[in-house]
């Protein structure tokens, strides 16, 4: 669906809510897809939010219905959003106009069911080079000023095979992950 919807190596694709399957699901898509994921950080002033909106140049932000007002705020100063996808359907309903498009996640993946069923999966066919860019996260640092840090397929990778070698987890296992996943750490 993220690649008949235009999304593919390159395209910025912001994404913005709480803890939740759906967040990984859209992250690890987009990344697969060979598309660049922008985790937006929750806590972020509408403002705040279009600047970075613009400096990633984010043309698909998926979100909750938690963060749809700021995100609509933030997406009509940006002017680059041109999809919003919500988590929450019921949500969809009562979403604000805008230049932009509003779907849901549902929507996304009935439309990859229906893609794959006409013979269109070219998904699984998607080629990621591992030095391409995987995902821009945008970081204060000591600044203030957020800045975009890039990191490529490879660092995604080594960073997730280090958790697994150093990090002793089997099937009987739980994992608390106390912080919001647009932090590099709990994504990985």
């Amino acid at each position: 669906a993220l690649l008949a919807m235009g999304v593919g190596p390159g395209t910025r694709v912001g994404l913005i809510a709480e803890n939740r399957s759906e967040w990984v699901i859209t992250y690890l898509a987009v990344t697969c897809a060979g598309a660049v994921i922008v985790p937006f950080d929750i806590l972020l002033k509408s403002d705040e939010l279009a600047s970075i909106m613009r400096a990633s140049e984010a043309r698909i932000v998926f979100t909750s219905a938690e963060y749809l007002e700021k995100v609509t705020r933030a997406g009509a100063a940006a002017g680059t959003v041109k999809t919003i996808a919500l988590f929450d359907a019921a949500a969809a309903a009562t979403a604000p106009a805008g230049s932009w498009t509003t779907t849901t996640f549902a929507a996304v993946l009935e439309k990859g069911r229906v893609e794959r069923a006409a013979g269109r999966d070219s998904y699984a066919a998607a080629a990621v080079a591992p030095d391409s860019l995987a995902a821009l996260i945008f970081t204060s640092g000591t600044t203030g000023v957020p800045k975009g840090v890039m990191l490529s397929h490879r660092n995604l990778v080594e960073n997730g095979d280090g958790v697994q070698q150093t990090t002793k987890l089997g099937p009987g296992d739980n994992w608390i992950i106390v912080l919001p996943f647009h932090h590099t750490y709990p994504t990985a």
